[in-house]
């Protein structure tokens, strides 16, 4: 009876891990004893700049369920510690839905204790300081980024990729615009193995899949790291629909060949039992609730391109370097909280600042993470510290903890009526967050510190 207990949370944790394209593969993990923990006790969705320590999932509360997927060379490829692919899977187990973001690996963000690199060096980083740790350092680095907790990660190289999808039987992928790689790079690194794919729906084995995930350089409008990552969260979706498929969701064969062979290709942070949780909200979400995105340099994006970091190629905010605020807030809007959106707080905002930006700053700061802004007042007098009134009664209290931690700043409990259930009032010590340009005036370049480092980043 307990074997047959065993073999069944097998198949569900693998059914599961399956059905958010890589995650399933944390039971190899796990049956081979290699599993790494870790854990935080604050579940806050959205949390301050410096705040975020290894936050686990709070599944009993509704709130986001965030995983990071990293894909990289691995062992025997060159460049096999810089990580390929960085994916953001965030569950929302509330609706519930599933959304994937997409980060392009050439953005340069602040390493601690390395100065600005591509965020593609984390892993390795991580590594270097600590063998094991690369994925809970480039968690780290993409919290800080995002302004968001990051609960777990799932490293795979490209071998794992490749098992996983010729163990399914291979994905169906509808290509919407064929393409021509030219420079699609040899196993070796040391010369190009053309690749080329026709517009349509067709099968691909785990090998096919892999070089229409990671090409770059194709024609047609397929080369940039931003058409990759539109790719690759194509196959993620593949991979999904595969995998719910009866003959697979059922099949011992499959779930023990994959235990077998992919213990040594990843690493994750999740345990069996989170596993099977998140199982238990995914198995549920329809094709139609598994929205997309990438940040990107599109006209209407976030990034622009910036050559003079000593790191070639490279991206950087459009606000400015170091500058994620505009990226948090659409990330933030994008990841609707659904504990926020339960509460629907309602705020006053003071500028008793002596700044009269500080106002129509926080709000649309504080607006982005799904607070409604009832009026923006300012006031002639100036106070020296901000500070947040609550007149909720005790009734919005993980409303009140993401203002607290925003603004960095203890509350005050109110017992008279207020027509909104936060009034904050911004002091002296509040700092203005966002670019000029954002403001509606004309944009300011900001200087672009010198890199501390500026390794290598080969495909």
């Amino acid at each position: 009876m307990r074997k047959k207990s065993l073999f069944k949370k097998l198949v569900l944790g693998l059914a599961g891990l399956i059905a958010i394209g890589i995650i399933f593969i944390i039971v190899t993990i796990t049956v081979a004893g290699e599993k790494i923990f870790s854990g935080g006790e604050d579940n806050s969705t959205f949390l301050t700049i410096g705040n975020l320590e290894e936050p686990k999932a709070d599944f009993g509360s509704g709130g986001r369920i965030n995983i990071l997927i990293l894909g990289r060379g691995g062992a025997g490829h060159p460049g096999g510690m810089l990580t390929d692919t960085i994916q953001l899977i965030s569950i929302n187990p509330s609706e519930p839905s599933l959304a994937m973001l997409a980060i392009p690996r050439d953005l340069a963000v602040s390493l601690p204790g390395d100065g600005f690199n591509k965020i593609n060096t984390a892993y390795s980083l991580g590594e270097q300081k600590k063998k094991g740790s690369g994925g809970s350092f480039t968690k780290k680095v993409v919290s800080d980024l995002l302004d968001l907790p990051i609960h777990y990660y799932i490293d795979i190289d490209f071998a794992g990729f490749v098992k996983i999808i010729d163990t399914l039987g291979g994905i169906t992928i509808n290509v919407e615009k064929g393409f021509y790689d030219p420079e699609f790079p040899a196993p070796d690194m040391r010369r190009y193995q053309p690749f080329s794919v026709k517009a349509g729906v067709q099968r691909m084995n785990g090998e096919t899949a892999l070089k229409y995930a990671r090409s770059r350089h194709g024609d047609n409008g397929e080369g940039s790291d931003f058409a990759r990552a539109k790719r690759q969260q194509q196959v993620i979706k593949a991979v999904l629909n595969e995998a719910l498929k009866t003959q697979n969701l059922l099949n011992p064969a499959k779930i023990l060949s994959i235990i077998n062979t992919l213990g040594n290709h990843l690493n994750t942070d999740m345990s069996i039992g989170e596993v099977e949780k998140v199982v238990k909200i995914v198995k549920n979400i329809p094709s139609e609730k598994i929205s997309q995105k990438s940040l990107d340099n599109a006209s209407n994006g976030l990034l622009v391109n910036n050559s003079s970091l000593g790191l070639g190629y490279a991206l950087v905010p459009k606000a400015g370097l170091n500058n994620y605020l505009e990226i948090q807030m659409e990330v933030h809007q994008f990841l609707e909280d659904p504990l926020v959106k339960k509460e629907s707080p309602t705020l006053l905002i003071k500028n008793l600042s002596g700044n009269s930006y500080a106002g129509k700053d926080f709000e649309k700061i504080i607006s982005a993470y799904g607070f409604e802004v009832l009026s923006v007042e300012e006031g002639s007098q100036v106070q020296a510290k901000s500070e947040i009134r609550d007149y909720s009664k005790n009734k919005k209290n993980y409303s009140l903890n993401v203002l607290k931690k925003r603004l960095g700043v203890s509350a005050k409990s109110e017992s008279a009526p207020s027509e909104a259930d936060f009034v904050v009032i911004l002091g002296k010590d509040y700092k203005l967050f966002l670019p000029s340009y954002l403001r509606g005036h004309t944009r300011e370049a900001s200087p672009s510190p010198t890199p501390k480092s500026s390794k290598s980043n080969k495909e």
